[in-house]
Parts: structure tokens; sequence; C-alpha cells
């Protein structure tokens, strides 16, 4: 209740503010008998930016006050209920705002209006539907295993996981459009022959082609891929461009849709979210380790270090992230660039047909096509000046393509060039196939080790696959296999069921042996045992390093038991010699009858001499 009292405070502070500040500043002259003439379009440029700003603030506000007023509620149930309740409640005084001033400049009736207004609700719920379908996908989607992960299972289940769920994102979020926007097919005669014809020149044919039945909506654009025989591509088109653009400038238009669909712009915005992820990685490095050479630079005092930690980190963190993010959209620009080049030079499109159509779909663009902005990361299109000059560049280069760009975007087109879609699909296929097949491995090895772990012989007994996992380490490229597991837990028995079944007492993590952990626990039954059941072949490569290791083991039972199985036959008679003087030095009983007993007494006997001298 606290929460819902906070937000309704706020929510009405903030809609009597606008409202005084709509009536009073925004539209003073263009009210009253001797008001300036204003025309609908005027008033949506006049009014949108200060939408945008409400909106924004509204929805801070609320997001402001649930996370810091305590409640109930998970962190995603709560960004639902109160980011959305609280774009719903802005866009509906939205509607309130706008209806009169609808009804003064055109005449249209409350049902019009209602019926505009929900058209163009469904169409921004279609339009942000896949961030929603990412999250419920990615919620649902199998979870990676927890605990330490080596760099084979980081490829599999990051990589993995974005391409899986970015491709049925776009699968799902395509069937969602279609039936939340208003639209219908595209059937008549004229229109279907020319977008036909521009398929096959292509190369293509199997495009869904719809209208978006939404008054005044003049834009287009495509949605969907083309993967291995499958295709959900799908070409919306606003039914209002045909009153609006004369055919050959639709027809610019439908062409700079295909040239996104032929150059595979949608599969390139999924390598651009892996870059996306590499560069979040590289930022939160990259601000941990400045924050901390700031820290120590400038202050000594406790509270003063964590506010300078805390301070550096948030700056080059939201540096950072705005850096890589406008570098996402430089790259969504491109694209735009790209496809227009495409229609022109590609199509044989008129560069007249795509001007005049640029400037009549992009009209609200109008007062600022004749000036460039001095930095817009997140714009999504470019000028509608940048785009035509950068088509006749292009022209004039004979390139249709843009190689002025990082090392690491022309890797990526290059790429995309040089594989078919087909190719892109075998492999996207294979990968996922490889992904679910490690995971399936791995998690089938750590119930293995599990049953190991805890000793149960009756399991392990009734487990037929050893042979697969007796000696499979815990993970893909490193961690401790079963009879190190055993050895761990100092349990001789399942030691010796292990090895009955084919378990390598000389196979070990990469960083030790069952031999080096038994030694280390002093467990020398184990130990003891385990010698029996190594070959020569490991023993002589590393019997230096055991003997090594035994002499500085303080009981002299370690030296005993490696000597009893004659690990000093693997030595040369000079690092023979450096162990007995070592032992001698030691001047442990313990460990020169363990010499003893393995004749090595004239060693023993020579070495006081040696040391005398």
């Amino acid at each position: 209740m606290l929460v819902l009292f906070a937000i309704l405070s706020i929510s009405l502070f903030i809609y009597s503010a606008y409202t005084l500040w709509w009536h009073w500043v925004l539209l003073r002259r263009y009210q009253g008998e001797e008001a300036e003439p204003l025309s609908l379009d005027q008033f949506h440029r006049l009014v949108s930016k200060p939408f945008g700003v409400l909106y924004i603030t509204h929805f801070a506000a609320c997001l402001a006050v649930a996370m810091l007023v305590p409640h109930s509620l998970s962190s995603w149930l709560q960004f639902v209920v109160f980011g959305m309740g609280s774009i719903i409640a802005t866009y509906i005084f939205q509607m309130l705002l706008l209806y009169p001033w609808h009804k003064k400049l055109a005449a249209v009736s409350l049902e019009g209006f209602l019926r505009s207004a929900l058209a163009y609700v469904r169409l921004t719920c279609a339009l942000v539907a896949p961030f929603f379908i990412f999250q419920i996908l990615n919620a649902t989607l199998i979870d990676p295993p927890v605990g330490r992960i080596d760099a084979v299972e980081v490829l599999v289940f990051a990589i993995g996981r974005i391409t899986v769920l970015s491709l049925f994102t776009i699968v799902f979020s395509v069937m969602f459009m279609l039936k939340m926007i208003p639209n219908s097919a595209v059937a008549e005669k004229e229109h279907l022959e020319l977008i036909r014809n521009r398929l096959r020149q292509i190369g293509w044919q199997d495009v869904r082609l719809r209208w978006i039945d939404i008054p005044d909506f003049n834009n287009a654009f495509v949605v969907g891929f083309k993967w291995f025989g499958f295709s959900n591509q799908t070409m919306f088109i606003g039914r209002s461009l045909r009153d609006l653009l004369t055919k050959d400038e639709l027809d610019a238009v439908i062409c700079h849709e295909l040239g996104h669909m032929a150059n595979g712009h949608m599969l390139k915005r999924i390598t651009y979210a892996f870059a996306l992820l590499l560069g979040l990685v590289v930022s939160l490095v990259t601000s941990l380790a400045a924050s901390m050479v700031l820290t120590l630079v400038f202050s000594d005092d406790p509270a003063t270090s964590a506010l300078v930690f805390g301070g550096s980190l948030l700056v080059t963190l939201v540096a950072s992230y705005i850096l890589i993010v406008s570098w996402l959209f430089r790259n969504y620009r491109r694209q735009e660039h790209e496809a227009d080049a495409f229609a022109v030079m590609q199509l044989g499109i008129r560069l007249e047909d795509m001007e005049n159509a640029l400037r009549k779909v992009a009209h609200k663009f109008r007062v600022e096509a004749q000036k460039k902005a001095i930095w817009n990361p997140l714009r999504t299109h470019p000028e509608i000046e940048t785009r035509i000059e950068n088509v006749r560049t292009k022209i004039s280069l004979g390139v249709a393509y843009d190689w002025n760009q990082s090392a690491v975007s022309r890797m990526l087109e290059v790429t995309f060039r040089a594989a078919s879609p087909r190719t892109l699909a075998v492999s996207f296929t294979l990968f996922i196939l490889t992904g679910l097949l490690t995971h399936t491995s791995v998690q089938q090895n750590r119930q293995y080790l599990s049953m190991v772990a805890d000793g149960d012989l009756a399991k392990l007994q009734k487990f037929d696959w050893h042979s697969r996992y007796i000696n499979s380490r815990q993970y893909l490229l490193f961690g401790v296999t079963p009879l190190e597991v055993a050895v761990h837990k100092k349990n001789l028995a399942v030691a010796k069921f292990l090895i009955s079944n084919g378990a390598d007492t000389a196979k070990g993590s990469g960083f030790s042996s069952p031999i080096d952990i038994a030694l280390a626990h002093k467990d020398w039954e184990i130990l003891d045992y385990l010698l029996g059941q190594t070959s020569d072949g490991w023993l002589k490569s590393n019997s230096p390093r055991l003997m090594k290791m035994a002499v500085r083991e303080d009981t002299g039972r370690a030296l005993d038991t490696l000597l009893v199985h004659r690990l000093h036959r693997f030595l040369g008679p000079e690092e023979i010699m450096s162990l007995v003087d070592r032992i001698s030095a030691q001047r442990s009983e313990v460990k020169m009858l363990a010499l003893q007993k393995a004749g090595l007494t004239d060693g023993v006997q020579r070495a006081p001499a040696s040391a005398q001298k």
C-alpha cells in the first residue's frame, strides 16, 4: 500500500504540473480567437518531444519509488507491474490531452480517434514484443551448470544461448506482429506484381506481403529471416504510402526494404549482440581496473575510497555503455546506407525517386533535414541529407557497400558475404547440436562424480556406463576425475572399484594425479595401493618429483612407501646421492631406516663423511 500511495502521489504531481504547462506555456498561442494557425502535422511535431520527456520522467519516478520502498514482488514482476503500469497510465493521460486538439484540427469523432489510438497501441506492443519474448524464452531455457565452468561451457551456454534465443525471438515476434498489427494481405494486382518482380530480381520468392491498416502510417519495415529452407520473412507496408507516394517512389521504398533482406541484416544483428556482450564484459573489467587505480591514487581514507571507487565505477560503466551502444546504433545506420545503395545500384532505382520517397516518408524530419546532428548515438536512421549524400558517393565510387568501417565490422561483413544462407544454417545447426550434446555429457559426468563422492557402491555397481565416464574430467578441459574424487574422500573401497572398472591412476586434472592427492593427504594405505596399480612408464617420469615430495614429508611414511615400491630404481646415481645427502642432513631415524631397507645403506654411511669435509 505504501508503494501504491507513493506512486499515485508522484503521478498526480507530475500530471498536474504537465497539464498546467501544456495549457499555459506550450499551446497558449494556439488558443483563443486570435490564435496562430496550426495544422495536425505541426501539432504532432510540437508535442512529440514533450510527451517523450513525460514518459521518461514518469517511468523513472515510478521505478525509483518501487526500488526504494520495500515490497514483496520479485524484480521481474516489479518491472512489469510498475514499468508497464507507468507507460499505460501516461498513454491514457496523453490521449486525454490529445483528443480535444484532434477534434479541433481534424474534426475526428471520439470513436475514430480511439480506433486510431488503439491501432497505434497494438503497433507499439508488436514493436516492443521482441524484448519481452526474449525475456520469457530466457526464463524458460535451460540454465548453464552451477559452479565452476570452463571455456567450452562458456562458449556453449553464452554464445549458444544468445543464438537460440535470438532465432526463436525472431520467429515468435513475427507471429505476434501478424496478430497484433492491424494488417491485411497485399492482394492488389498492380502492387503485388511490382513487389514480386523485385523479389525475383534478388532471387527470393517466399516472402509474406502485408499492408498495415493504420491511418497515416507512412512507413515500411521487414521482419523475420531465411534459414535453410525455413523462411518467415514478412514485409509490412503502410497502406497510406499508396496515396503519399508515386508508383516509382513506392518502388524505391520496397527496394530499400529488400536491401535489408538481401544483405541479411537481421542475422547480422544477432552477431552484433555477441559483440555487445563481449564489449560489456570488457568495459566491466576496464571500469573495475580504472576505479581501483583512481582509488589508490587519490585517497587513503576508507570512507573516501569507497566513495571514489563507487563514483568512478559508475562513471566509467556509463561511459563505456554509451560508447558500446553508440557503436551498435552506428551499425544500424550503416545498414540503412547499405540498403539505400543496394536499391539504387543493384535494383536500378532512380536516385531522384529514392530522394523524393525519403523526404515524403520522413516529412516530420523536414526541419532537421537541412542540418546534421553533431552526435546522436541512439539514432537508428541517419539524417535524410546524409543518406542522399552517401548514395551519391557510392555511385561515384562504384561501390555499393561501406568498407570504411572498423576491423570487427569488416570481419562480420566478409563472413556474411562469403557464407551462403545454407552454410550459415548448417553451421548454426551443428553449433546448437554440439551445445546440447556437450551439456548432456557434462551433466551426466557430474552425476557420476556425485555417486563417487557419496561412496555409494550399490549405485556404482548398478551403473552400466563406467567406460564412458570412468576417466572423464569434471569439466571438458579441466577438473577432477572420479578416481581423484575417491582419493579426496579417502575411500579405498571406491578407489579399488573404479580401478577394477578401468580407472587410470596416472590420469588427473592436469595439475595433479590421484597419487599426488594421496601423498598430500598422507593416506598411506591408498598411496600404497595406487602405486601398485600404476604403470612403470608413468612412475619413471614422475619418480624424481614424488621422491622430492616424500623427502619434505615429516613422518617418513611417504618415503618408506615409495621405497617399498622401488621408485628409486628410476633415479640416476647423482639423484640418489643428492637424495641421501638431504635425508642425512635431516637426521630422521625413520627415513634413514627406510633407506637401509631399500639397500641404500652405503649412501647413508658416506653422507656424514662428506658433510665433515
